[in-house]
């Protein structure tokens, strides 16, 4: 099994991961890219206007392989009366 990092980016902060996981396929790799990124989304956007977030994969020879990320914007479109 290969190892791979999963660093985390919102919006300028960057959080590396030193750790890594030893995963045994790429499927793999993508389902945990996915669930990184939702975990992250439901500790960040709750408050939020905007953000951008994202994901990022490295492999064991810092080659960057995958990236998963979000844009998240609320637009009001008509002013509430009151």
């Amino acid at each position: 099994m290969r190892r791979y990092f999963f660093d985390t980016y919102d919006n300028q902060s960057i959080l590396i991961d030193e750790e890594g996981l030893e995963l045994a396929s790429f499927d793999k790799v993508k389902s945990e890219a996915a669930a990184s990124l939702a975990e992250l989304a439901r500790e960040v956007l709750p408050g939020s206007m905007q953000r951008n977030i994202a994901v990022k994969v490295r492999d064991d020879k810092a080659r960057s392989i995958l990236v998963a990320e979000l844009t998240f914007e609320v637009r009001a479109h008509l002013q509430p009366v009151g």
